[in-house]
């Protein structure tokens, strides 16, 4: 299952997508309801790969959500995940520091990091 989430205006489509991966063996075999990520079973991880000479690779602790099905039709299913960018981890203490500043993610002003898919493919 795919579910292709909108990127920021800043960043390329191409570029910012959430790959949900789990054992299911089909979607359709989901039945319908609230399902609630388990913050100890997920891991939202990420590369930047376009500072500098390196890349900075690091996690978002604490990701909380939850993926709604509403029939078997997984094409229907939606799923909302938030971010708390107080707890980013990068490769380095500068590194996630870097992140945590007004120069790039602002966790003052902005404290949470929301995604809301906008569709879901079914592939394989």
């Amino acid at each position: 299952m795919f579910v292709q989430i909108p990127p920021p205006a800043a960043v390329a489509p191409s570029a910012w997508a959430c790959e949900a991966r789990g054992p299911i063996a089909s979607p359709a075999a989901l039945k319908p309801g609230l399902y609630r990520l388990d913050p100890r079973r997920t891991r939202v991880s990420f590369k930047v790969s376009r500072i500098g000479p390196t890349s900075i690779r690091g996690v978002f602790q604490d990701a909380s959500g939850a993926l709604t099905v509403r029939d078997h039709d997984p094409t229907l299913i939606e799923l909302n995940v938030s971010l708390p960018v107080a707890r980013v981890k990068a490769s380095s203490a500068s590194a996630t520091a870097a992140l945590k500043s007004a120069a790039m993610l602002d966790s003052v002003t902005y404290p949470t990091i929301g995604f809301q898919s906008t569709r879901v493919v079914v592939t394989g």
